[in-house]
């Protein structure tokens, strides 16, 4: 007769393990253990790729199986913080969460491979506690209830056979597990209650395998959205779509079109959705000042003329750190607990100071994180000051979210680098007293200009009319994240229309898919030929943010429970977005240099080409002719104008600069 673990056993230890003093990553440790001990060695890649760790996360993790079915869609579950995880748990998991900074004070990894390989850090022993157990006055975690956890649904009867007593089995089922996982004996002493107490009430084992549904705390809740977000107002789907592609938004517009209100409106909403999972600020509203001159207003700087301070070596210091807004915002996005949750930096009058100043460490970084290592990265903030900032910290604020993670950082010798789910957006405004972007700036950022409104539209109406459409707060969170994940995946990626090709497993024919390819190809090199003649070319940074841009509509589109028809006909939407987003501001000049062009390239963007009437072609110099031949003509999807938002704007610029003899895509 089989002998399996009680539903009364498995439940009530998973409501230990999440009111203990473990963290949730205790939860990736031990798969990270569990996979080098499956493998037999030291170095592993925590990856998909390797079978090993798709093992442990299933021993460790997996709940949910075809027959024994809890929720399909969240078929793991963590029962440190008691939550379900999705489907995309087994690639943006534990080989996520261990590639962050902090986590180098646990685990060393070699780069010279793809994908890296990970290994127990040096002198990680000293590091467990602090890194795993910092949930303020809870127990212990308990050693046999891991391991009743990693024995549920089994039959452990070859295991206890020879044991009736209860408390000895769950003795033999600990030391099965800690051999199991390769736990060593300080690992065990650190981390875990090795103890062993019954509850007189409770029967701890059964002759049938218990169903998860009569064991899992929450089986089916949703594991990010945990709290009610009904209160909460719709937000902007394009301030949405274009966070979750690239990451960096500029609004600009006329004073009072609601450009900060949109920026706010959306951190806002992020913060309720994840109130009850942190009681930090998710975000920053940094007013940009017409002075700033280096990075030091947002990063801080370090001085020897604080407050007096004992110092680590017990002497008396003045030696201090200026910690801005800017600087707590990264730390907490930093923390092992926050990576997965957005969080919001909002520059507001962004180009009140020249941007290419204070904001160079930012823009560096943002491109150099797409192939460089979270190991090679350049820091924003190095290990020395960090160290200096967590002291700082230590008496100022103990207790709160940035110290913890200044702390690691600084155990590890780490540098604070740009966290990947740090979004920001700067709002704009163009008069005398500010600065105009670079091509520096603007090929890192989406630009998305508010257009001022006809008076009636706010003054007939009780209601506040935003830019544009609008998303709930939920699906903003779902886009975001997906968009987190997506932007791993496509750092990756060679050529940009390649982000296309996972729509195959979206339910798009590969007809479909080659033809939003050869559309893309087309209206990016298109623009090429007509822009690249009056001195605005672009490279692979623009055309791979134009498919990023489209891909990330196209998963909003999916969300909003549009069908693959009903995207087909649509999607030029999203390419009219893009192009006007990425590629149309990077234009200024006078009209000596710009001539007839602006008025060209919205003539190709309708549909035209060099021989029609008015064709898309223009003269530049002495009788050389610029146009688009025939065989380049765009023929876009749907009986409605072409790329009516472009070519509003180009229309709109070329009758500037015809009246005024001059124009940018921001006045």
């Amino acid at each position: 007769m089989a002998i399996y673990l009680s539903a009364a056993a498995i439940r009530e230890s998973i409501n230990r393990l999440g009111n203990s003093k473990a963290k949730s990553t205790l939860f990736d440790f031990l798969i990270v253990k569990r996979s080098l001990a499956l493998a037999n060695t030291k170095w592993l890649a925590i990856s998909e790729s390797q079978p090993v760790y798709v093992q442990a996360l299933d021993e460790l993790g997996r709940v949910s199986f075809q027959g024994n079915s809890v929720n399909l869609n969240h078929p793991y579950y963590n029962v440190f913080d008691m939550k379900p995880r999705s489907k995309k748990y087994k690639s943006n998991g534990t080989n996520t969460t261990i590639g962050n900074p902090p986590w180098r004070v646990i685990l060393d990894m070699d780069d010279s491979e793809r994908p890296r390989k990970s290994s127990l850090a040096k002198n990680y022993l000293s590091s467990l506690a602090d890194f795993f157990l910092t949930k303020a006055n809870a127990p212990l975690p308990k050693l046999a209830d891991v391991a009743i956890w990693y024995h549920r649904g089994q039959d452990i009867k070859p295991i206890v056979d020879k044991e009736d007593d209860s408390g000895e089995r769950l003795k033999i089922l600990s030391q099965r597990f800690a051999k199991e996982a390769k736990l060593t004996n300080d690992e065990v002493k650190r981390l875990f209650d090795s103890s062993i107490e019954l509850d007189v009430n409770t029967y701890y084992f059964a002759e049938k395998e218990p169903h998860p549904n009569d064991y899992l705390v929450n089986p089916t809740s949703e594991p990010t959205m945990v709290a009610s977000v009904e209160e909460v107002e719709d937000v902007s789907a394009d301030l949405v779509a274009a966070l979750a592609s690239k990451g960096f938004v500029i609004l600009t517009g006329p004073s009072g079109t609601g450009k900060s209100r949109s920026a706010l409106k959306l951190a806002e909403g992020f913060q309720t959705v994840y109130r009850n999972k942190t009681n930090a600020s998710l975000f920053a509203l940094i007013a940009v000042g017409p002075d700033w001159t280096s990075p030091k207003r947002l990063l801080g700087f370090r001085t020897p003329f604080g407050a007096e301070r004992t110092g680590r070596d017990g002497q008396n210091t003045n030696e201090s750190y200026e910690i801005t807004d800017t600087l707590r915002l990264m730390l907490r996005a930093s923390h092992p607990e926050l990576i997965d949750i957005p969080h919001f930096l909002v520059l507001d009058e962004m180009n009140l100071s020249q941007v290419e100043r204070y904001f160079a460490p930012f823009l560096s970084l943002m491109e150099a994180a797409s192939f460089l290592s979270s190991d090679n990265q350049i820091g924003l903030v190095d290990a020395t000051d960090l160290q200096v900032i967590a002291d700082i910290l230590g008496v100022t604020d103990p207790d709160s979210v940035e110290t913890e993670s200044a702390r690691l950082l600084a155990a590890g010798r780490e540098r604070l680098v740009m966290p990947r789910n740090l979004f920001v957006v700067g709002t704009v405004n163009v008069d005398e007293t500010t600065y105009m972007f670079s091509p520096k700036v603007l090929d890192r950022a989406h630009v998305i200009e508010l257009a001022a409104r006809v008076p009636s539209m706010y003054m007939n109406t009780d209601q506040v009319v935003g830019f544009g459409s609008t998303i709930t707060i939920s699906e903003a969170d779902g886009l975001i994240r997906n968009g987190l994940e997506l932007r791993k995946q496509w750092d990756s990626l060679k050529n940009p229309t390649d982000v296309f090709d996972e729509l195959s497993e979206k339910s798009f024919d590969e007809t479909s898919i080659a033809q939003i390819k050869e559309t893309v190809v087309k209206a990016i090199d298109g623009c090429f030929e007509l822009l690249s003649p009056v001195g605005f070319p672009f490279e692979y940074r623009t055309s791979n943010g134009v498919c990023q841009y489209i891909a990330t509509w196209i998963e909003l589109q999916r969300t909003l429970g549009k069908s693959v028809a009903e995207i087909m006909k649509s999607w030029s939407e999203a390419l009219d977005k893009a192009i006007l987003q990425r590629v149309l501001p990077k234009i200024h000049g006078n009209k000596r240099t710009l001539g007839e062009s602006l008025r060209a390239i919205s003539l190709f963007l309708s549909g035209a080409d060099q021989d029609s009437q008015p064709g898309a072609r223009y003269t530049l110099g002495v009788g050389r002719v610029i146009g688009i031949a025939p065989a380049k003509k765009l023929k876009l999807p749907g009986e409605g104008p072409q790329m009516p938002r472009c070519t509003a704007k180009l229309d709109a610029m070329h009758e500037r600069l015809q009246a005024v003899g001059h124009v940018s895509f921001v006045c």
